[in-house]
């Protein structure tokens, strides 16, 4: 409700201050955001032909940053504004007791004609805003065929995540998250790294699994090989051992055939005869 009613209140040129008028304008001490309008707040058919988009109950994560993409169309001739309108808004904690900075969860919201160079910051400062936690923006010269990118950035949180919402007005179309919806952004910086730390250690592993697989091969082989080798040498040695032995056993056996017989004759020779 807060976005919804910052983001369309408008300028007021003067205020009265009973014997004299000020002069005012955007964003200074006498009217802040400016004179609160529910017309120029919330699409009313036959009041206004702009449409509405709101993100509300998102987080943000410290160190995240979000791109939201606007397509700027006349909805079929039926939008006819040319003014887009962003405004972001969280609740801060509370800070520290006397403090001259007392912004304690800092998000900065820019935004940028795709294509363009320049980059609109909130609250009519040229730059991001670090004391404030509502920012809003607004372009008057969005026409059909813009692409408007919507940035938030979590510069610098003192906890993991921040909670906000985000309205936008304009001839968009609708685009509404609420609750555990949230859009679509880039990856925080944090997670980018664990990504791509965790991309590399992941490929150096594959490369270790597939060298080690490659040498069990090459080993598994050259062990194959290896035996191969061992049998066929003694193969061939077995052949000429088996060989001998028959041979050795054959000259063994007539050898022995013959001393019998010499033993044989000699010993008839010398048996007595019986007579002397």
């Amino acid at each position: 409700l807060k976005a919804i009613l910052i983001n369309g209140a408008q300028e007021i040129s003067y205020i009265d201050n009973a014997f004299r008028s000020t002069a005012t304008q955007y964003y200074d001490n006498n009217q802040g955001f400016g004179r609160v309008s529910l017309v120029n707040s919330l699409p009313l058919a036959g009041a206004n032909t702009f449409a509405a988009s709101f993100i509300d109950k998102a987080t943000i994560k410290d160190g995240q940053t979000l791109d939201i993409d606007f397509n700027i169309t006349d909805n079929g001739g039926r939008c006819t504004e040319n003014e887009f309108r962003v405004t972001l808004v969280w609740a801060d904690p509370p800070g520290a007791t006397g403090c001259v900075r007392c912004l304690v969860n800092d998000l900065d919201l820019s935004v940028q004609k795709t294509g363009g160079s320049r980059i609109y910051y909130p609250n009519g400062r040229g730059s991001r805003d670090t004391t404030n936690n509502v920012e809003r923006v607004i372009l008057g010269n969005a026409v059909p065929g813009d692409t408007i990118r919507v940035t938030i950035d979590a510069s610098n949180l003192d906890r993991s995540e921040q909670p906000f919402a985000l309205y936008v007005t304009g001839c968009t179309p609708n685009r509404s998250y609420s609750g555990e919806a949230k859009p679509k952004g880039n990856v925080d910086r944090s997670t980018r790294i664990l990504i791509i730390v965790c991309s590399v250690i992941g490929f150096l592993l594959l490369f270790l699994a597939a060298c080690w697989i490659m040498d069990s091969k090459k080993r598994k082989n050259h062990q194959e090989e290896r035996g191969k080798q061992k049998a066929a040498a003694a193969g061939g040695a077995a052949r000429p051992t088996s060989q001998a032995h028959s041979l050795n056993h054959r000259d063994a056996h007539h050898s022995g055939g013959r001393g019998n017989g010499g033993q044989q004759q000699h010993h008839n020779h010398e048996q007595p005869t019986g007579r002397y």
